[in-house]
């Protein structure tokens, strides 16, 4: 993933409770962040700019598992 691909919750995202209100809504990636973990390695954070009209910018930072690309659905859909 990168800066500007439009994703969604994954099924882990939208298994969380904290993430009930972002579930059917699509985003923008707006900048990746590292963090690191106990191993050395850092991890990629996600900051998404949501379009919703409640709280596009919530502030949070998501893990690559929470997210996955957008797909466009059939017949307009």
């Amino acid at each position: 993933m990168k800066v500007g691909d439009l994703v969604e919750l994954s099924a882990h995202g939208k298994s969380l409770n904290m993430c009930y209100h972002r579930r059917g809504v699509v985003g923008l990636i707006e900048a990746i962040a590292r963090k690191p973990v106990a191993n050395g390695h850092a991890v990629p954070t996600y900051s998404i700019l949501w379009a919703d009209t409640h709280k596009p910018r919530d502030g949070w930072r998501y893990d690559r598992r929470d997210l996955k690309h957008a797909r466009r659905k059939a017949n307009g859909e």
